[in-house]
């Protein structure tokens, strides 16, 4: 289920980019593979118990119907910078991806299944958490290598105003406002170095990747900054830079959504 999860995160991340680059055909294939993942999610449902297994039903049933807003939106050929339904729709998906990661992260650690021989066995997923259900014999503890729920929720937090501030500058750069543009990467620039600093607080083995890359999107996102400030840089060059810093903010999601 945890697998599932990330691949979501990714196809995810890699289907945002096409939304706002309008890849109609690359958006369609990705929301088919969420779909795929979902349904593998759904399958696994059915061994927990009755109530966590309703609430997460809920969640797949509202991922899969915001996807299927986005498909009919976009084989209308709707465009993602001039329709505001789609901007919508895409914004509730990334609403359906925290909703699935917060119900995963608060009431699990981990599935226990049992084999034919009645053997309890721990499946490339997770087992039920404290907070879930109280512990039966065979029932597995929970791991202590998850991230603080208030570090997560920070970086997390953090990582959706950065979307945010790239759609502003997405516009900004649409406007031709370059003092915008400036205000936005300036933004841009304090979020990554808020999670940087957030990193310290990570276990020591989820520290690197995530710190390297939010130290490469705030040198990107400096760079967009004070070429837009200064009037440095052309309106194609500023393109450029923001492409970099969308697609190092793609991978750095990416990172995020695997810390558990």
């Amino acid at each position: 289920m945890n697998k599932q999860a990330i691949a979501i995160d990714v196809v995810l991340a890699q289907m945002n980019m096409s939304l706002k680059k309008d890849r109609h055909k690359e958006i369609l294939l990705e929301t088919k593979d969420i779909e795929t993942s979902l349904y593998s999610i759904e399958k696994e449902a059915n061994v927990l118990p009755l109530e966590n297994s309703e609430s997460l039903l809920t969640i797949i049933r509202e991922f899969k119907n915001r996807l299927e807003t986005v498909k009919r939106l976009v084989r209308k050929g709707s465009l993602f910078d001039k329709d505001k339904p789609l901007d919508a729709a895409c914004k509730q998906l990334n609403i359906s991806q925290t909703a699935l990661h917060d119900f995963l992260r608060t009431t699990y650690s981990g599935i226990l299944t049992t084999t034919e021989k009645g053997k309890a066995v721990l499946p490339d997923t997770i087992s039920l958490t404290q907070n879930s259900v109280k512990s039966s014999p065979g029932q597995l503890d929970s791991p202590s290598n998850e991230t603080d729920p208030q570090v997560l929720n920070s970086i997390r937090k953090a990582q959706n105003d950065i979307a945010r501030f790239i759609d502003s500058l997405h516009w900004a750069l649409k406007k031709e406002q370059s003092s915008k543009v400036a205000i936005c990467a300036k933004d841009i620039a304090n979020l990554a170095s808020k999670i940087e600093d957030l990193t310290l607080l990570l276990k020591d083995e989820q520290k690197g990747n995530i710190k390297m890359l939010a130290s490469g999107l705030k040198q990107y996102a400096d760079k967009l900054h004070e070429t837009a400030h200064k009037g440095k840089a052309t309106h194609k060059q500023q393109h450029e830079i923001t492409d970099l810093i969308e697609n190092r903010f793609g991978t750095l999601s990416i990172g995020i959504g695997i810390l558990k």
